[in-house]
């Protein structure tokens, strides 16, 4: 999987002309490889993940304590780390 994370916010973003055309060749690519399996598909390989709709908690005192407790405990299925999983499964 192939993970966007899209930190464009402008409407009319160059950045994001040019992410958006390379995507593109991505997916095409993806779609043409004959050794490709159902399950290989753009919409599955691509992800976009767009920090202007994403609410980041305050990193604050009680923010890190509970990110310890949780980690302390392996109790890595917590909303919490959404992202971080996200991140991880991505191939690039």
């Amino acid at each position: 999987m192939i993970l966007f994370i899209n930190a464009c916010v402008r409407k009319e973003s160059r950045t994001k002309i040019l992410a958006d055309r390379l995507l593109a060749k991505l997916k095409e690519d993806t779609e043409s490889n004959p050794e490709n399996d159902i399950k290989n598909t753009a919409e599955n390989v691509i992800e976009e993940l767009r920090l202007e709709e994403m609410s980041f908690p305050a990193a604050d005192e009680a923010f890190l304590q509970k990110r310890d407790a949780l980690l302390a405990a392996g109790k890595f299925e917590d909303p919490l780390f959404a992202p971080a999983r996200q991140f991880a499964s991505a191939d690039t």
